[in-house]
């Protein structure tokens, strides 16, 4: 029964002028429909079958099959005061995909599902100051994690596992936890960055607080007015 469904919306999906986004909440609205009678693996296979039908109905209209992505957390936003010059993002990026074909929607949140089912919901705190690449030449000036740090690099470190299994290119490299606050291209953003970074204020600042309860997957898309994210999947934290 959902397969019919799932071909007829998916055909109708194709159509339309945002078919990425019908095709991301018609998965949504399947499984959700579906979900106690079909727990489980079940979701995974309806999930799957949605992007199968909508992929080659997109390549034929020429419409584009791939995304910049990324897994995150989301935020709110920073607590209190901040320099006018500071940029804040609203999320933790976990990983980042240059490029996602959409047909590997499915095979991503099967590993976000993975590295989120051995953690249950838990609260993190967005405090101090660094600058990658380092302090003396600042590019992007960012905030770390306090409290929920821990928990946080293993969610990333089980979820590198995963994509690393099913034929992703992932970072070797640690991973550091952090919120990106500001990215500097200026001789003036490097002065405003030397003085933000060493006051001692802000190196003892919490930011903001929250309580992680699941993963996103965020589509990006970089506009004139800068850079849009969507959501196209969402995966709660525990079994």
């Amino acid at each position: 029964m959902f397969s019919k469904i799932v071909m007829r919306a998916s055909a109708f999906a194709a159509t339309r002028e945002n078919p990425t986004g019908i095709i991301a909440g018609l998965a949504h609205r399947v499984r959700a429909s579906f979900f106690i009678e079909e727990p489980g693996a079940a979701s995974q296979i309806i999930l799957r079958q949605a992007y199968r039908e909508v992929i080659p109905a997109l390549a034929y209209r020429g419409i584009r099959r791939a995304m910049r992505a990324f897994v995150a957390i989301d935020l709110p936003p920073i607590e209190g005061e901040i320099p006018n010059w500071l940029r804040p993002e609203d999320h933790l990026t976990l990983h980042f995909f240059e490029e996602l074909d959409f047909g590997q929607i499915p095979t991503v949140v099967e590993a976000m599902v993975e590295a989120a089912a051995l953690f249950l919901p838990f609260g993190i705190e967005v405090r101090g100051v660094g600058a990658f690449p380092s302090a003396q030449r600042p590019r992007v000036i960012w905030a770390g994690l306090g409290e929920g740090s821990a928990a946080v690099i293993s969610i990333v470190e089980r979820m590198r596992k995963a994509l690393s299994s099913r034929g992703f290119a992932t970072e070797n490299r640690p991973f550091i936890p952090h919120l990106t606050l500001a990215r500097v291209r200026s001789t003036r953003g490097t002065a405003w960055a030397g003085q933000f970074l060493t006051d001692p204020v802000n190196a003892s600042r919490t930011w903001t607080r929250s309580t992680v309860t699941e993963l996103l997957l965020k589509e990006s898309e970089l506009l004139p007015t800068g850079p849009r994210h969507t959501v196209r999947e969402r995966v709660p934290l525990g079994p």
